[in-house]
């Protein structure tokens, strides 16, 4: 039962974010096109939709899964939480990794903390391989960069490094 209970909070989380998220589009990211009908606010908008998307989808399927469960077990005693402390510190570390992550953007650059937080992201869901996981993270962080940079026009905050 409390593994729907942690879905349905996450959908919740996630569709809140998501809100947030859209609703703040107009006053952060301009508007600016060259004609082509796609604006600095296309891919907000689009990852937008999805975080909200994603969000209503989790929320739902919790509640239905909940219901099926209970109908199933009825009479029968609640299990025990299946995540231990291991995984609530992961979460922790993940939540701490975004905020720095978001620090990093500011003060250091793009490039540099991308390839950090990626590192760091794969090494806490599980990477064995430190030499694929630093290939990987600097490919991503170097590909996302020239993405949104070349193809999409958007620009990241200088920082001391990138």
């Amino acid at each position: 039962m409390r593994k729907y209970q942690g879905n349905f909070i996450c959908g919740i989380t996630a569709l809140g974010i998501g809100i947030a998220y859209g609703l703040s589009i107009p006053h952060q990211v301009s508007d600016f096109s060259e004609g082509y009908n796609i604006s600095g606010r296309t891919l907000p908008y689009i990852l937008t939709l999805v975080m909200i998307a994603c969000g209503l989808a989790l929320t739902v399927i919790s509640l239905v899964q909940r219901h099926r469960f209970s109908k199933m077990y009825e009479g029968a005693p609640t299990p025990p939480n299946p995540v231990s402390w291991g995984g609530h510190f992961r979460v922790i570390l993940y939540v701490l990794l975004v905020i720095l992550y978001t620090l990093g953007l500011c003060h250091v650059g793009f490039i540099v903390s991308t390839f950090i937080a990626t590192i760091f992201a794969m090494l806490l869901s599980g990477a064995k391989n430190h030499i694929i996981t630093i290939a990987l993270s600097a490919a991503s962080a170097l590909l996302l960069y020239a993405f949104f940079t070349l193809l999409m026009d958007v620009y990241f905050p200088g920082g001391i490094l990138f």
